[in-house]
C-alpha cells in the first residue's frame, strides 16, 4: 500500500468512527511527506472540512436565543450600529482554549511546529480565526459567563 492510500484508509476508518458519511477522494489532497502535514487542497470541494464543521458545530435546526455576555456601553454600540464584530482568536492565546481544543479533539498536527517555525501550528491557525461568544439564555453556570 502506498502512502496516500494509507493516509486515505486512516482518515475513512476516523471518519466511519465518528458516524461521519463521507468517503475521502485523495485527489483533493496534498501529501507533504517531509512534514508529516496532509492538507485539503485549496481548489477542492472542501467536502473533508465541511463535514468536520458540521460534525463538531452542528448547524441549529429549530428557533433558539441565545445571549452575547458584555457591558451596557458595548451592547449600545453594537445595537446603534448594527454590527456584531468578530475578534481574532489570537486575542484569546493566553487562555489556552485553542490548544485545549485541539488536545480535546486529537488535532496533534496544530500542536506541533511548521517546518521552520518556532511556535506551534495552532498559533498560526489562530492569526485567521475570528469568533464571537454566545450561551444559551439559561447558561449551566450563569456566574462564570
Amino acid at each position: 500500500m502506498t502512502l496516500r492510500q494509507d493516509i486515505e484508509q486512516a482518515i475513512n476508518e476516523e471518519l466511519q468512527t465518528a458516524g461521519i458519511a463521507l468517503a475521502v477522494d485523495m485527489c483533493e489532497f496534498h501529501v507533504h511527506t517531509d512534514s508529516g502535514v496532509v492538507m485539503e487542497s485549496t481548489d477542492s470541494d472542501g467536502k473533508l472540512s465541511e463535514a468536520l464543521i458540521e460534525h463538531h458545530f452542528p448547524i441549529i435546526t429549530g428557533p433558539e436565543e441565545f445571549a452575547h455576555y458584555t457591558g451596557f456601553d458595548t451592547f449600545k454600540n453594537i445595537v446603534d450600529s448594527a454590527e456584531l464584530r468578530l475578534a481574532c482568536l489570537l486575542k484569546r492565546i493566553d487562555e489556552a482554549e485553542f490548544k485545549t481544543f485541539s488536545d480535546d479533539h486529537n488535532l496533534s498536527g496544530h500542536l506541533q511546529p511548521l517546518e521552520g517555525k518556532p511556535e506551534p501550528y495552532y498559533k498560526l491557525l489562530m492569526n485567521d480565526l475570528f469568533y464571537t461568544s454566545f450561551t444559551s439564555v439559561q447558561p449551566v453556570e450563569e456566574d462564570y459567563m
